[in-house]
């Protein structure tokens, strides 16, 4: 299916090109100047708004089924932050998140989810409703970026795009930490844009900025690098006064200090600082620095691989994860590429001089492709900074390409005809039986499984430290949390570990008479039906004494 993808892709640019030679000069050679008319293209704006919403609305929460176990780490701090502003081990305001301990875990999601939380609860919809107005805000701020920097006809063309785009849809509908990332440089990004003209403008964006090194670890160093090369720009172009890109650097590190302090102290092992109740720690068993290119012990060899983890998850769309892509379909679907390749060509190769917007563009693509080689083995979540440019470059091939030929209409039908057959092929596709698929990934039925242990007020609740793979039990633990919903405090205390156990299920079932049994299947073995009664709730079951 992906290779008929990628191979129509070209098919569909080629037939456009032959259209514009079959039909020139012909009746069917008419303008897309009604595009123009400000009712319709006011009709078509709240269209694609609308279509986006509600695709990323419809069954919120359900879809995709059960829950991701960092999403549910997110939330489950997010909820010891809202009930005593500390995380689930008592650490005060962290600025960065111990999470499984030898890999930690960006704030900026949780603390978002904090007043969701505290409205309405701990539950999949208040978790995730974080990513999903992101999403939102990012979408709107790509098109008004792109109407104000390359035109009201481009900016269309581009929402229509991140509307259906696939990769901005399964991202907007569950909860990992690191998806907040591309939404705010792209807030960002606009805000900076609309500085240019009002100074306001220019200093939020860096509290956007700021924001972004909360958002995901490899923040750390891109964001201080684009931001960089667009100060010596503005400031070279005359686009921005010394005086302002000072006040800008000061208004982003007093933001973004803490984050830098913890930087420093886990570089030179230095001991956790406090600071206004805001906690900068230092984690003794981190790993995280692994996953860069500068600490490899093999940087040729590395480096070949990131090159090569890039064309295949960027360039050619190979299989990701099943909740970041569908393989049929890729981050962008597969007919895109020679779009993107043509928009390429025409906003980077093709002028010699640059607008700002367009530089904009180019200092963000770059600053991606940067990631993309310095980032060990990424995949679609660890470079998603890429997919605002990419969905812009490709909106100004296919509007670069509509230019330049004659029948506009012909080609804009092909054009957008196939994109909405996609769309619609993806949307069956993402609801129906990629649905099943991710749900069996996300432990659907596990949160069933806790639901009814917690109702049965059991003294004892034996847990398989096997829901993610054998010996896995903090992922277990950290699911548990979740859908039990544990009070931090009850969480730190002796009480916890009295009540829960996590085991691996060859013999243990003996222990204790007055207790409820949580395992996978495949653990039924463990359970006679002469001694239980088993319950099962799709792929997990609960097991109690008869």
């Amino acid at each position: 299916m992906s290779n008929f993808n990628a191979v129509s892709g070209g098919i569909v640019f080629a037939l456009i090109i032959l259209a514009s030679l079959v039909f020139r000069e012909s009746k069917y050679s008419k303008s897309l100047d009604f595009l123009q008319q400000e009712k319709v293209y006011r009709a078509l704006v709240f269209v694609f708004f609308a279509a986006a919403a509600f695709i990323r609305v419809y069954r919120f929460g359900s879809v995709p089924g059960g829950f991701n176990q960092d999403g549910a780490m997110a939330a489950v701090d997010a909820l010891a932050l809202s009930n005593y502003g500390a995380d689930r081990f008592g650490m005060s305001l962290p600025v960065h998140f111990t999470a499984w301990g030898y890999g930690q875990m960006s704030v900026l999601m949780s603390y978002l989810m904090v007043p969701f939380i505290k409205l309405f609860g701990l539950s999949a919809v208040t978790a995730r409703l974080p990513a999903l107005i992101a999403s939102l805000a990012g979408m709107a701020a790509l098109f008004s970026f792109v109407k104000g920097a390359f035109g009201k006809k481009q900016a269309l063309v581009v929402l229509f795009l991140m509307a259906i785009n696939p990769w901005h849809i399964m991202q907007s509908r569950w909860a990992l930490d690191c998806n907040l990332f591309p939404h705010f440089i792209m807030i960002s990004v606009y805000l900076l844009y609309k500085g240019l003209s009002k100074k306001l403008f220019l200093y939020l964006s860096m509290i956007g900025f700021a924001l972004c090194m909360y958002a995901y670890g490899i923040a750390f160093y891109t964001i201080p690098l684009m931001l960089l090369a667009l100060c010596l720009y503005l400031i070279l172009k005359k686009l921005v006064r010394v005086r302002d890109a000072l006040i800008c650097a000061a208004v982003y590190l007093a933001f973004a200090w803490p984050i830098f302090a913890v930087m420093i102290i886990n570089y030179f092992k230095l001991p956790t600082l406090r600071v206004l109740g805001f906690t900068m720690p230092y984690f003794s068993d981190s790993m995280r620095a692994k996953d860069l290119l500068f600490f490899s012990g093999n940087m040729p060899g590395q480096f070949a691989e990131n090159i090569s983890a890039f064309v295949r998850t960027v360039v050619l769309q190979r299989p990701d994860a099943p909740w970041n892509t569908i393989d049929a379909f890729g981050a962008m679907y597969f007919v895109s590429l020679p779009f993107i390749l043509f928009g390429i060509y025409t906003q980077f190769f093709n002028k010699r001089h640059k607008s700002p917007g367009e530089v904009f563009l180019l200092i963000w693509f770059l600053t991606a492709l940067f990631a993309g080689i310095t980032v060990n083995s990424v995949n679609v979540n660890r470079i998603n900074i890429i997919y605002y440019p990419l969905v812009i470059l490709l909106g100004m091939g296919i509007n670069a390409l509509l230019e330049r030929i004659d029948v506009k209409r012909v080609a804009s039908a092909a054009v957008f005809g196939t994109y909405v057959v996609m769309f619609c092929m993806f949307s069956f596709s993402y609801f129906g039986n990629h649905n099943e698929i991710l749900s069996r990934y996300f432990y659907d039925g596990f949160g069933d499984c806790v639901a009814y242990a917690e109702n049965g007020d059991f003294d004892k609740i034996y847990i398989t430290s096997n829901i993610q793979g054998p010996g896995w039990s903090h992922v277990s633990e950290i699911m548990t949390l979740f859908y039990a919903k544990t009070d931090a405090r009850y969480y730190q205390s002796p009480d916890y570990k009295e009540r829960y156990v996590y085991v691996d299920f060859w013999g243990q079932t003996d222990i204790y008479d007055e207790a409820a049994f949580i395992f996978k299947r495949g653990e039924e073995q463990y359970f006679s039906d002469s001694v239980f009664e088993v319950t099962m709730f799709k792929d997990y079951g609960v097991a109690v004494r008869k």
